[in-house]
């Protein structure tokens, strides 16, 4: 079996290896997930810290059992919002800033695509080749960029083989070229880096609010 989790609510869920690259309905919040290919032959990624840290003043949290699912919190001491996410591979803890969780949704988004390069080996990978070339680590959101990039290219190139048999990561994914328009999934993809370059801008916008209302 494959465990993996919802995109939507992420809540735990088993399919059976013969479902990879099907769609699946969630248990918990009945909307429908594409079987990732993921278990033995694909590593995952190790599982966040669970610390109950406050990411913004590093205050400890209250005591609270590990969390099964992404939620929204609150700090007891400086009242900003903390975003709990149990199901990821980007940050070490599962206490993270609005803006941590922001590239953790977009991450999730492109491996959610069959032809997105959203997987911990993927985002493995393209920070290896980044530190490679430039001599040091590159920040989370110049390697969600750069795979942002790379799942455009493979896009185009779905689009081309439009009919034609796809094969990612040595499966053949014919039957979702047969359910699927690449040209209306190269516009999703459009769509998702108008959304990241929006939801940066975004965050500057609001660390310069928040740096203006510290200052005495």
């Amino acid at each position: 079996m494959i465990r993996y989790a919802c995109r939507h609510c992420a809540e735990v869920l088993e399919s059976p290896h013969s479902m990879v690259w099907h769609l699946e309905e969630c248990c918990a919040c009945h909307k429908p997930n594409w079987v990732p290919k993921v278990g033995e032959d694909e590593p995952t990624g190790p599982e966040p810290a669970f610390e109950p840290i406050c990411p913004h003043c590093h205050a400890a949290l209250p005591e609270q059992a590990r969390p099964a699912r992404k939620y929204v919190d609150e700090c007891t001491q400086c009242h900003r919002e903390i975003y709990v996410e149990p199901q990821q591979f980007l940050y070490p803890t599962m206490f993270l800033t609005e803006e941590q969780a922001g590239y953790i949704n977009f991450i999730d988004q492109l491996n959610y695509w069959p032809f997105g390069r959203g997987s911990w080996q993927d985002y493995e990978d393209m920070k290896a080749h980044i530190t490679a070339k430039r001599g040091a680590e590159p920040p989370v959101r110049e390697v969600v960029a750069a795979l942002i990039e790379l799942t455009m290219t493979a896009c185009q190139a779905r689009e081309k083989q439009a009919g034609q048999k796809l094969i990612y990561k040595g499966r053949d994914v014919e039957p979702l070229l047969n359910g699927s328009d690449p040209k209306h999934d190269r516009e999703e993809v459009l769509n998702l880096t108008a959304e990241v370059k929006k939801f940066e801008k975004d965050m500057r916008d609001a660390a310069k609010l928040n740096r203006s209302v510290a200052q005495p």
